[in-house]
């Protein structure tokens, strides 16, 4: 048997083949792939270069643009992100400039590439009041059918077009109903309601009834026929802390005094406003405090959590609620949501600010639409029955370096009672 040898690095017992140490200069394999290893990283440490894109870049389409282009990775060269807002980008564009990106979306779109589409123009859709008929035309040419919000506010015959493909185009027929709910026509009204006594024949193919795909551009309809919107027009951000001071009309993550009676962990206060502040009239409650509670943990695993509360500022688990089938062991070791992680903007936005996953913004807000990280998920009131409104959503990823999902929180004014939902990819 050949006699081995010891590696020859200091902090390694490793015992190896002479042939092998003749190869490796002594050491083991393991420790040959290590400084190699390291010996990569440093060079490319020395090596490297930033890269900004967008210096002396002052076009806001080119700013756009760039910030949407994808390069392959090279350990050798480190791209610099946009230093500034690309909201506030978007907020400068003139309707030339909107035209232009339009133009471009489609040539890419036309070359292969649909990001420019599904991100640009989605966010044109969102952060601006653009036409975008040419896109809508391009679009149904190509049976592009998503982003849904993409169709806001869509032409009479780009509705009549879309209406036309459902009865043969099965295969996207979820996305055309989208995409007709968010055009927020009265023929799509006139339409949906008729659904409500009269299902059309492909509705049996679909996961929920055709009139409910208005849920997902945040409106339905009573049973009188009339549009009811599920969510507040008015909506603020809430940005993290650090990057303004706290309102005093407002505390966000606080710790309730009870306990959640299946975890045993101690319920979150989401938000405890203070409806005197100027900033929450658009709410509509009387009243001197509102808390929105929720257990974190069991929230997780709910279809719904359901809490009564009153205007005064207490608030207490429903008796409608029902044990979630499964809970974690762990939940009282879960790391809490650190409370007044946000504070309250001063400048408000549009309902559709962030009513995408995708777009480049905040996503903790009061007001607006919510964002849905899978389909809409609008609880129903368990004691009148009737679709909750959408009132708040926190990000985790907001407060967290690595935090992940959001909490939804909706209210019943009519019933006092509140709940909270959460999603995650």
């Amino acid at each position: 048997m050949t006699e081995r040898v010891k590696c020859t690095e200091d902090d390694c017992d490793n015992l190896i083949l002479p042939t092998t140490a003749v190869r490796t200069g002594g050491c083991c394999m393991p420790c040959k792939q290590k400084k190699e290893r390291e010996e990569r990283q440093k060079y490319i440490e020395d090596n490297r270069r930033d890269i900004d894109p967008f210096e002396c870049v002052n076009d806001p389409v080119e700013i756009i643009t760039l910030h949407h282009v994808k390069r392959t990775p090279d350990p050798l060269e480190r791209y610099l992100p946009f230093q500034g807002s690309l909201e506030e980008v978007y907020s400068q564009l003139t309707e030339f400039d909107e035209a232009r990106l339009v133009e471009l979306s489609i040539q890419e779109a036309e070359n292969g590439n649909l990001d420019y589409i599904e991100y640009i123009c989605l966010e044109l859709a969102a952060f601006r009041s653009t036409n975008l008929s040419k896109l809508h035309y391009f679009m149904l040419r190509n049976k592009l059918y998503y982003p849904a919000l993409i169709f806001k506010d869509a032409s009479s015959e780009v509705i009549n077009n879309l209406l036309n493909r459902l009865n043969h185009d099965s295969e996207n027929r979820n996305h055309i109903l989208s995409a007709l709910a968010w055009s927020g026509s009265e023929e799509v009204t006139r339409i949906f309601s008729s659904w409500l006594s009269n299902p059309p024949s492909w509705s049996s193919d679909l996961y929920i009834p055709a009139h409910d795909y208005s849920k997902e551009a945040g409106w339905e309809l009573t049973s009188s026929g009339k549009v009811r919107k599920l969510y507040f027009e008015l909506c603020y951000p809430l940005l993290p802390v650090e990057k303004g001071t706290l309102n005093p009309s407002l505390n966000t993550c606080t710790q309730a005094q009870s306990s959640c009676k299946w975890c045993g962990s101690k319920l979150t206060n989401l938000l405890d406003i203070d409806l005197s502040g100027e900033a929450f009239k658009f709410m509509g409650f009387s009243g001197d405090r509102l808390k929105l509670t929720t257990c974190e943990v069991c929230s997780c695993y709910s279809e719904s959590l359901f809490m009564n509360f009153d205007t005064q500022g207490n608030s207490s688990c429903s008796e409608f609620n029902h044990q979630p089938e499964y809970l974690p062991d762990d939940a009282a070791d879960w790391e809490r949501m650190p409370t007044d992680s946000f504070t309250l903007s001063t400048k408000a936005r549009s309902a559709d600010y962030a009513a995408n996953e995708f777009l480049p913004t905040s996503f903790s807000q009061i007001g607006g639409m919510p964002t849905w990280v899978q389909d809409s998920a609008y609880p129903s009131c368990p004691n009148c029955q009737k679709t909750m409104t959408f009132v708040a959503q926190i990000a985790n990823e907001e407060i967290e370096k690595y935090g992940e999902g959001t909490y939804f929180m909706y209210v019943c004014g009519d019933c006092n009672i509140s709940a909270t939902n959460y999603q995650q990819t």
